[in-house]
């Protein structure tokens, strides 16, 4: 996990350039170009935003297992079916 989150901010800043990259291209007077950059930039700006997302997501996680690992017999606790089901026969 840790891996995957010390990757997201270097895509995430490539992204950014590209995104940097839609905003500095020359003007054009074409519709159809001008139509094209903008369904572009939309995605990459999703795309920025789905990431930066999944980069705040796996920093919970990342806490959480901290969290759980750091509670003795906590992280290894499995009810047993009876624990989840008393009335069960």
């Amino acid at each position: 996990m840790e891996r995957h989150i010390g990757e997201l901010p270097i895509n995430l800043d490539n992204i950014r350039k590209r995104i940097d990259f839609f905003h500095n291209l020359p003007v054009t007077h074409d519709p159809v170009i001008q139509e094209l950059r903008k369904l572009d930039l939309q995605g990459w700006t999703v795309h920025l935003e789905q990431w930066e997302l999944q980069l705040e997501h796996l920093r919970f996680a990342e806490t959480m297992l901290r969290q759980v690992q750091g509670l003795p017999g906590e992280q290894q606790w499995t009810p047993s079916i009876g624990q989840l089901f008393p009335d069960a026969k």
